[in-house]
């Protein structure tokens, strides 16, 4: 079973779909009462403390063999208190060093470049006097997303002074040059005790700086810039020790090298366009594997969590 974003959302419902046609019975637990059309509905406390207690209870009771937390808490949470859910539990999520380390882009980024990954340029508000200097420092545009990572957040292509009020910025922002060229997102699963390895490659349409919204993808493969955007994926998931599923922002210049522009843990919303991806999950269940956690996620108050159960 699986959860990006909710039960209900439509990444949620797609993965949940996919891995009920591979032969799973999906189980969904949430701090809200949802009614998801093909999974085993449960309801959770939303209180944070009460998380991880309750995912282990479900973990004992249902023969749990794989947990997969959805959205950046929910992955912290999961990275942290691993332990709790058993030794013979595996956990699609990072360790909790990487999930520390990556929810901070600022330092994330800082690491790639001391591990000579190649990174779009970087910086905060204070290393500029105001917008205008941020602005001829940086070729006339940037843009501006939350430096530290959580399960919402607006990313701001900023070209003229107007585009932002400087004043009410703080270094809780993070400032980058726009990717330059084409656009790729990298999806990545790197298993931490072995099993199926995957690397997949999607070119974004042409959008608007560096956001997601109505950004469509295709897969592409079998060429040089392909080889190249791939390396350095693969180049910054190891640098940040990162294991699970990650996805890889790349952006590439005309002088063809790419740069990492951003680095998320965890099922997000490129997963639907991998449906490999899923099938790697199902192909490393063990034999007579009963049920199977396999998302979970909290977010504004709320805690999500989703178990799956293997035929």
């Amino acid at each position: 079973m699986l959860l990006a974003g909710g039960a209900d959302s439509p990444v949620g419902r797609g993965l949940a779909e996919r891995l009920v046609a591979g032969g799973a019975c999906v189980h969904s637990a949430d701090g809200r009462h949802l009614h998801v059309p093909s999974v085993t509905n449960h309801h959770l406390p939303a209180a944070e403390s009460a998380f991880l207690p309750a995912v282990a209870r479900i973990v004992r009771e249902h023969g749990i063999w794989l947990v997969i937390p959805l959205g950046y808490v929910a992955n912290q949470w999961i990275s942290a208190g691993r332990s709790i859910l058993g030794r013979e539990v595996r956990v699609i999520a990072p360790g909790l060093g990487p999930a520390t380390l990556v929810r901070d882009r600022l330092v994330a980024l800082s690491t790639l470049s001391n591990h000579e990954v190649a990174v779009t340029r970087f910086a905060v508000p204070s290393d500029f006097s105001d917008v205008r200097a941020a602005l001829r420092e940086l070729g006339g545009r940037f843009v501006l997303r939350p430096r530290f990572v959580s399960d919402c957040g607006d990313t701001v292509l900023v070209g003229a002074p107007g585009d932002v009020d400087w004043t009410k910025l703080d270094d809780s922002s993070l400032i980058q040059q726009p990717g330059p060229g084409s656009r790729y997102v990298v999806v990545i699963r790197r298993p931490l005790h072995g099993g199926h390895r995957l690397t997949v490659v999607l070119e974004k349409s042409t959008g608007r700086g560096d956001s997601d919204s109505d950004v469509a993808v295709a897969r592409v493969e079998n060429s040089r810039t392909v080889a190249k955007v791939e390396r350095v994926a693969q180049g910054a998931v190891r640098a940040l020790g990162l294991t699970g599923v990650v996805e890889v922002q790349v952006a590439v210049g005309s002088d063809g090298d790419p740069m990492v522009v951003d680095v998320a843990v965890g099922f997000g919303p490129h997963s639907l366009a991998v449906p490999e991806l899923v099938e790697s999950v199902l192909a490393d269940a063990p034999q007579a594997a009963p049920d199977v956690l396999v998302a979970a996620r909290a977010g504004r108050g709320r805690v999500r969590r989703f178990v799956m159960s293997a035929p």
